[in-house]
């Protein structure tokens, strides 16, 4: 880890933990993970019902998965050509790269969340970390940061700036009041893809970082589109269905999307083999 990684991160435990969160810490990965605790939170809304559900606790990551970090995944599985291929596109928009016989992470984006990783690739390392990736509910609960009926992860406002995301701002939704307009003014200076260091952003009010723009971000469940009708209020396992239409879901908006696609409600649905420069990944870990 870069001398400037370690510093940030030792900058955001002390910040978690000013802030009385409960937080741990992945050895596999070194990924920290924050505590969403167990009740009911309300989902959905603008485009679709909102309706209440009760989940249990667990633990997510306090941001997505970086190119660091993946590049430590590969180096230590190897995985075959094959493998490699359905797991990640290594082109020029994919900040980790083959290097002295493993991989690396390099562009001085070590600390960017990774991107060009299809569905089963975030699900691959969730399994070498010991962790799974978040189903929808678990996914949603946590953007809201325990905030009830807002379109966005923080409490204050409605709305949203450059000050708060990294998003494609226009003037096409009444919500997006930024004064900035179209990719975000402070990456636009890096390399494409204009991504933005994990944790460049306030938290929500659970501590959770990136949940509105950067990347998008893989769920574990299948994609079905009355998926928010099916739920029931009482029901303990928040994973939707394992295949459905064969398409998988992603969830948060990302530096090129515009404010609409970066509410904690919005659902994209993408084949689980699909992969590009805006779509990524965080873990979670249940009790």
């Amino acid at each position: 880890m870069w001398k400037n990684q370690k510093r940030e991160r030792e900058r955001l435990i002390v910040a978690l933990q000013e802030r009385g969160g409960v937080l741990v810490e992945n050895e596999p990965d070194g990924s920290l993970l924050l505590l969403v605790p167990e009740g009911e939170f309300q989902f959905g809304g603008l485009y679709s019902q909102k309706l209440e559900v009760r989940l249990p606790a667990y633990y997510l990551a306090v941001h997505p998965v970086t190119n660091a970090q993946y590049a430590q995944f590969l180096n230590a599985v190897r995985p075959g050509q094959t493998k490699l291929e359905k797991w990640i596109k290594l082109d020029s928009q994919c900040f980790v790269r083959h290097a002295r016989g493993g991989f690396q992470a390099y562009g001085r984006k070590g600390d960017h969340p990774v991107v060009q990783v299809s569905w089963y690739g975030a699900e691959a390392y969730g399994q070498w970390a010991g962790l799974r990736l978040p189903s929808e509910l678990e996914w949603e609960k946590a953007a809201r940061g325990g905030a009830r009926q807002h379109r966005f992860p923080w409490y204050a406002t409605d709305t949203i700036t450059h000050q708060q995301a990294n998003y494609h701002s226009s003037d096409q939704y009444a919500w997006d009041i930024s004064p900035t307009r179209d990719f975000h003014p402070s990456y636009l200076a890096d390399d494409y893809p204009y991504t933005s260091p994990v944790g460049s952003f306030a938290p929500n009010g659970y501590g959770l970082r990136d949940m509105a723009g950067n990347v998008w971000e893989w769920c574990w469940d299948g994609f079905q589109s009355d998926w928010y009708s099916r739920v029931e209020a009482s029901q303990r396992d928040s994973r939707g269905p394992a295949e459905a239409t064969g398409k998988r879901v992603l969830r948060g908006g990302s530096w090129a999307y515009d404010a609409d696609e970066a509410r904690v409600s919005y659902r994209l649905d993408a084949d689980p083999t699909y992969t590009d420069f805006t779509c990524g990944f965080r873990c979670v870990l249940a009790p």
